[in-house]
């Protein structure tokens, strides 16, 4: 059923792009750019996990640095008979402590904000644990981390085109109009 749903969603994400290119051009030319187009998205869109962890500058997690850690998702794991995801560790705002799973292909990941798992005793780590292993097991994961994914990259777009090739800044009027009217009608 996932594989389903992430088919569909590539579908529908794919189908305005390739609608524009179907009007814009003809023929051959056509043809080349649309294969391009559906071949560089396909592969971007397998890896929107790795994309999400490059953005937010998340970090592995080897077992040495955060042992407890390591435990309590192993023996989550054993538990679940499921396989063991990999941990990363991301700076986060000073006001939101978040954790995440994503999932992608046959692999799955933790990703938990440093401050958060600085912040919890033993026993919040392990009630932590069981929620994300929880949370895996309702398939939900993989919908989430292509919809994150999706927007990260359509902000980051959005964010290039305007400073890049507009030579906008931030802190300008313009720029703060533009953005919110790009995202408005997203």
């Amino acid at each position: 059923m996932n594989i389903l749903k992430t088919i569909m969603l590539f579908v529908l994400l794919s189908l305005l792009p390739s609608l524009v290119l179907y009007l814009v051009l003809e023929g051959d030319v056509f043809k080349v750019v649309i294969g391009v187009y559906l071949v560089l998205w396909g592969v971007l869109y397998l890896y929107l996990d790795k994309l999400i962890l490059v953005l937010i500058k998340a970090r592995e997690v080897v077992d040495s640095d955060q042992q407890f850690l390591f435990q309590c998702v192993k023996n989550q794991a054993y538990n679940a008979k499921i396989s063991v995801p990999k941990i990363y560790l991301y700076s986060g705002s000073m006001s939101a402590l978040k954790c995440f799973v994503l999932q992608s292909r046959a692999e799955w990941t933790l990703v938990i904000d440093r401050k958060l798992l600085s912040s919890m005793d033993e026993v919040q780590v392990r009630s932590l644990v069981q929620f994300l292993y929880k949370f895996k097991a309702s398939k939900l994961p993989l919908v989430q981390t292509k919809i994150m994914g999706v927007c990260i990259l359509f902000f980051t777009t959005v964010y290039w085109f305007l400073k890049r090739v507009l030579f906008l800044k931030e802190d300008e009027k313009l720029f703060k109009i533009l953005s919110v009217f790009v995202f408005a009608m997203m």
